[in-house]
């Protein structure tokens, strides 16, 4: 599951906590560090919401048989419940999964998180985010028990990995003329 903050260990909150009560005396900090508290309590809650949000999103697309492409960095062990609960969740509103691993070289992955485009969407968008990330979590195995299809996308363009992955599951185009 995503979570908001640096990285996926310590989020950003409780970064600036720790580091707050480090830094002053604990009488003035008392009452920063209620603060800091909450809105790690609160980003908790958030966390629980977003993914009640998304379970309960999919499952109505599953039993109102709408296709739905659902992105989501896989890290083997760490989010294998998530996994499980979207696949539930799927498969028992009538849904099918397509499991898809993309994955790609880490020289091009660390030129590919430093553009434009990745601050945009609130993404990891430096090397030292990339690689705590990298360090922490396998992100290059796929979901177990599942057949995925993997694609290595260093030298491939997003438009060719789609076509790959709609030619694979043999998907139908709701726009034919926009394929090429």
């Amino acid at each position: 599951m995503q979570e908001f903050g640096i990285g996926r260990g310590q989020t950003l909150i409780e970064r600036i906590g720790a580091d707050f009560l480090k830094l002053y005396p604990r009488k003035s900090a008392q009452s920063v560090f209620i603060r800091v508290l909450f809105l790690i309590l609160f980003e908790k809650a958030l966390s629980k919401l977003i993914e009640m949000i998304r379970v309960e999103t999919v499952a109505e697309a599953a039993h109102e048989d709408i296709n739905l492409i659902y992105t989501f960095c896989y890290a083997k062990d760490s989010d294998d419940a998530h996994v499980a609960k979207i696949t539930e969740t799927v498969e028992s509103n009538g849904g099918e999964i397509c499991f898809v691993l993309l994955t790609c070289e880490r020289g091009e992955l660390e030129r590919r998180v430093l553009t434009e485009s990745r601050k945009q969407f609130g993404k990891a968008n430096n090397l030292e985010i990339l690689n705590e990330i990298l360090d922490k979590y396998d992100l290059t195995s796929p979901v177990p028990e599942r057949a995925s299809l993997q694609i290595d996308n260093t030298n491939l363009s997003p438009a060719a990995a789609a076509r790959s992955i709609i030619k694979h599951y043999k998907l139908e185009l709701v726009a034919p003329e926009n394929y090429s």
